[in-house]
């Protein structure tokens, strides 16, 4: 890796490619949640050696995960908005560096809110 700061710049570019698809898409966690929207963070492992990932000799593969929240509503409103979510994230992602999407789930933030969402796991390398 170099001294450039690669990761920050990785997860800058994950959130500019959703951007640019119209999904309004943080770095890390906002002060304020106002969904619909997208947050890119690291995944688990963060950082493995290229080899372990089936990438070649030297080089680094980098996971991180999108986690997708739609606004709260009615379950059917909420379902089809996550499912449009999900549909327009993979194709401003791309479909060669998405791994997997989890099944929904709803996520409990920590002021109260409930919010339904899912998880898209992508593999870059460097």
């Amino acid at each position: 890796m170099s001294t450039d700061n690669d990761l920050t710049n990785l997860r800058d570019r994950i959130t500019e490619a959703l951007t640019t698809a119209g999904i309004k898409a943080y770095p890390n966690m906002p002060d304020r949640l106002h969904p619909p929207l997208a947050l890119a963070q690291p995944g688990d492992p963060y950082l493995e050696p290229g080899p372990a990932a089936g990438f070649g000799a030297g080089s680094w593969a980098i996971h991180h995960e999108v986690v997708l929240l739609v606004a709260p509503g009615d379950n059917r409103a909420q379902t089809r908005a996550l499912d449009r979510l999900i549909e327009d994230a993979v194709n401003a992602l791309g479909t060669n560096r998405v791994q997997q999407v989890g099944q929904p789930y709803v996520l409990a933030i920590k002021d109260g809110g409930e919010y339904l969402a899912a998880r898209i796991t992508l593999t870059d390398t460097l």
